[in-house]
């Protein structure tokens, strides 16, 4: 029978993303170090992310760390080892990755905080790039001990999600699709594409049934710094994703994995 990874549910990482549309400039870049000061509570270890030149044709010419960064890794870890969260900036984008997931409230919340805090320090010197994509991944997984695998177990064979193929496959199958939901107000300014990976392998502690999905919710027009700052804006989109999200792994979940995990 498949177990949730966690005892109140079964996502091993949540991670929230922010994307604008062009790399963040040098100035940017070089301000995000104050990160390490003003996040040192929550993330105590703090990593600059190189640049690396590759040399193409020249055999005796290896890769070589440049002096320039292109961002920086934040993290938290358990006392295991095993991070609990991570915050990396880099290029254009801004991910917020919560390992140690309770309930949505206050992850989210956590996350958001410390995403706001990142885009405040990019508004300084890169106020006129816009943002160009929210998204969120969520990532839940099921275990299962014994040897009489079951799709059944874990996902319901109904859904919309799985093929006759990969139902019918035994332990081990993998789909990957990818769709966008349309919106019907007219109003609306962006366009929700959902990449679903799905799939059952083989691990060190017995078969994994895995539910990896990502949300994009892309603007049609960039959106101003100044407007991802609003005080509702992130907590909306990221609210919205989560609804979306909940409505995927229901149909991809049977009843009982569902109350399992509060779902």
């Amino acid at each position: 029978m498949g177990q949730p990874i966690n005892d109140k549910h079964a996502i091993e990482v949540a991670a929230f993303i922010v994307a604008f549309e062009r790399p963040f400039s040098e100035r940017s870049i070089e301000a995000l170090l104050g990160l390490q000061e003003l996040l040192k509570a929550d993330y105590p270890a703090f990593n600059k992310i190189g640049v690396f030149k590759i040399s193409f044709g020249d055999k005796t010419a290896p890769s070589q760390p440049s002096n320039k960064i292109s961002g920086v890794l934040l993290q938290k870890f358990r006392t295991d080892g095993r991070p609990a969260w991570a915050l990396r900036v880099e290029n254009n984008n801004i991910i917020v990755s919560c390992f140690d997931y309770e309930r949505w409230e206050p992850s989210s919340s956590k996350a958001i905080e410390h995403l706001k805090k990142v885009i405040n320090i990019i508004y300084v010197y890169d106020e006129q790039n816009p943002l160009g994509i929210v998204a969120l991944q969520v990532i839940d997984r099921f275990v299962s001990h014994d040897d009489g695998y079951d799709i059944g177990h874990v996902f319901n064979r109904k859904t919309r999600y799985l093929t006759k193929q990969a139902i019918e496959a035994g332990s081990l199958w993998h789909v990957h699709q990818g769709w966008f939901r349309e919106e019907k107000t007219v109003d609306v300014k962006y366009s929700c594409l959902n990449t679903l990976n799905v799939s059952a392998s083989s691990g060190p502690v017995g078969l994994i049934s895995t539910i990896d999905h990502t949300l994009e919710c892309r603007f049609k027009q960039g959106l101003s710094v100044c407007e991802a700052l609003d005080e509702d804006f992130l907590r909306d989109i990221f609210g919205l994703l989560h609804g979306y999200n909940k409505d995927v792994v229901g149909d991809l979940l049977n009843s009982r994995q569902k109350k399992r995990i509060g779902l």
